[in-house]
């Protein structure tokens, strides 16, 4: 199977210049008006075209005509303001429940005008709103179904575990779902934006954080998204060929080739995104460094201040905080971009005092948890050198993080809280009896754990994987793909999955997604079982290069005497352990929310 990042089958012919996007944006320079009103009504007309017609509310969509052609920035903003108008009303009709394609069209196109107004907590709304779209109407179906059969039980006794995310949205439940993130936490959401009509897509980056103002940052490094995810794309099908080469030094030789352009594709991308890379940073863990960060930003924010001159908090928050990330040149450029009236030597001046005193920091953070857009699934951003030793995770949403920490806070055997403890094993080792070198290897190490249970060799029925989901605090799966032809996801979705699964096979994490649909894969129905952690790889690996990370996760983290350590803390080593350490090592992430194992029995507290 190939990877998630996938291109549309059908591409649009471009309607807008390169004018158009910069007017939506609010940065171009002034061009004569008509010229403006005109593209702006082409814009309108086009979503309104797209549109099926009983989701048009009101009908006139047509932008009013202003008379005399002048160069006022103030007809500027009311044509701006006009269309945020009609946008809205659009998008009031359809959000509960939309088409996927027009619906992202108009979140995307309402999150970049607001942007232009400085609005940061609608851009930030409408940008998440393009993602889980789908996602969100089956996983509150699944649950409307579980509840229902729940209510028909005599025996109620048993918690009922129910993944529900809002269907009706508004600015209200958005800033509820970030404030619901624990405080050191940082959640980004990566979304890629091509405006109606447009074949160019731009790179987003959603940072947010509890009681805080998001940040919304476009990565302008990045010309266009697309030649990244194609360039990923070409080399995981030369990957996938290489696989059948017979001679063995070929295979090696091409598969080395391989690895290094999967590096160098990595390097360059991380150098693309510039200053906007310090969206994806957490927090520091440790609560002085913290300090730190937050005293030198208030100090920072006088000096601004005083030279009135306006940054968000939130902004200067996140280039001090991921300051020993990016180079002083890089900073510079940034900072020029948005305040091209500054001088060089002033501009060098706040760069030197953002970047001040990163030596006294302590560089381990907190969890980063990504949410990705259909575009953005199939590429290892975990794998770039700015996140190589941070702890990162993927989820849905924003609101599907708020969904979990409720859900899980309010149980008791929850595993989020209590950690995972690790002699309670369940394995499927080889259940094809095709992979000899992954039997000889795990079958000793999975044995000789007296309180581990599983199958060798053996094709598990649909109820024994039930049963190693659903009764076990650790499930590892050592075979071909993701185990999806032994337990069917519309069955999964229905259990309750207390559990960390390890998932090793050959894109057991990848999401497929074809043309304007969303992505889909069987991690979310182990979402919608709620299912605190998923390893799995995003695309196909050879077994005994990923044998050979999985051997170092169970040995370094649930057979020795390391207590409290979670998956995310195993994979920058695991990584090292692969011959390849890009092609394979970077395959395998981590979807959901990060949790400690223990190998004694005793009841650890991670969150509450």
């Amino acid at each position: 199977m190939e990877s998630a990042a996938c291109i549309p089958e059908d591409e649009s012919e471009s309607c807008l210049t390169s004018a158009d996007v910069e007017l939506m944006r609010g940065d171009a320079e002034e061009v004569d008006n008509s010229s403006q009103r005109s593209r702006l009504c082409s814009v309108t007309e086009s979503m309104r075209s797209a549109a099926p017609s009983h989701y048009i509310s009101p009908p006139d969509l047509i932008l009013p005509s202003h008379g005399d052609n002048t160069n006022s920035s103030t007809n500027k903003d009311a044509e701006c303001e006009d269309l945020i108008s009609k946008l809205t009303a659009i998008w009031t009709g359809i959000h509960t429940t939309p088409n996927q394609a027009f619906y992202r069209d108009i979140c995307q196109s309402l999150a970049v005008l607001h942007l232009s107004e400085g609005d940061m907590w609608r851009a930030a709304f409408y940008l998440t709103e393009t993602q889980a779209i789908t996602f969100s109407h089956k996983a509150n179906l699944i649950s409307a179904q579980k509840l229902y059969k729940y209510n028909k039980e005599a025996d109620r006794s048993k918690d009922l575990s129910l993944f529900q995310l809002p269907l009706k949205k508004s600015l209200q439940t958005f800033k509820e779902a970030v404030n619901s993130l624990p405080e050191d936490w940082v959640s980004c959401t990566i979304a890629v934006v091509t405006l109606p009509g447009s074949n160019i897509q731009q790179l987003y980056f959603v940072r947010l954080q509890a009681k805080q103002e998001p940040v919304v940052i476009q990565a302008v490094g990045v010309t266009n998204a697309e030649v990244i995810w194609n360039s990923l794309k070409d080399l995981l099908k030369s990957s996938k060929d290489s696989m059948a080469l017979a001679d063995k030094v070929m295979w090696w030789e091409k598969r080395r080739q391989i690895d290094e352009s999967l590096k160098e594709l990595l390097q360059s991308v991380q150098a693309q995104l510039g200053v906007s890379r310090t969206a994806l940073l957490g927090c520091y863990i440790d609560k002085k460094c913290r300090q730190i960060v937050e005293k030198h930003t208030d100090k920072l924010m006088k000096k601004f201040k005083e030279m009135n001159i306006s940054i968000s908090r939130s902004l200067l928050y996140m280039l001090v905080n991921g300051a020993s990330k990016v180079s002083s040149t890089e900073l510079e450029a940034f900072l020029k971009r948005k305040y091209s009236s500054m001088s060089d030597e002033l501009i060098s001046k706040f760069s030197a005092l953002i970047i001040a005193g990163q030596d006294v920091y302590i560089d381990t953070r907190s969890p980063v948890v990504m949410c990705l857009d259909k575009w953005a699934h199939g590429f290892c951003w975990e794998s770039l050198e700015c996140l190589s030793y941070s702890p990162v995770t993927r989820m849905p949403s924003i609101y599907s993080i708020q969904s979990y920490l409720k859900e899980f806070s309010s149980r008791g055997d929850s595993i989020f809280t209590n950690g995972a403890y690790t002699e309670n094993t369940y394995y499927i080792l080889n259940p094809d009896n095709n992979l000899p070198a992954t039997e000889s290897l795990f079958k000793p190490i999975l044995t000789r754990r007296e309180t581990w249970d599983g199958i060798i060799s053996t094709q598990p029925t649909a109820e024994q994987y039930k049963q190693g989901l659903s009764k076990h605090s650790l499930f590892l799966y050592l075979g071909h793909g993701s185990g999806q032809k032994f337990l069917k996801g519309r069955d999964l979705c229905h259990l309750d999955c207390n559990t960390v699964v390890m998932l090793m096979g050959c894109s057991s994490g990848a999401f497929d997604s074809r043309g304007d649909m969303e992505p889909a894969g069987i991690i979310q129905d182990y979402h919608i079982a709620s299912c605190p952690t998923i390893l799995a790889c995003l695309w196909d690996v050879t077994d005994k290069d990923i044998d050979r990370y999985t051997q170092h996760i169970i040995k370094d983290g649930l057979s020795s005497d390391k207590d409290g350590l979670s998956l995310l803390d195993l994979i920058p080593s695991a990584r090292k352990a692969c011959k390849l350490q890009y092609l394979v090592g970077c395959a395998s992430v981590v979807y959901g929310l990060p949790v400690l194992l223990y190998n004694s029995s005793e009841t650890r507290v991670l969150y509450g």
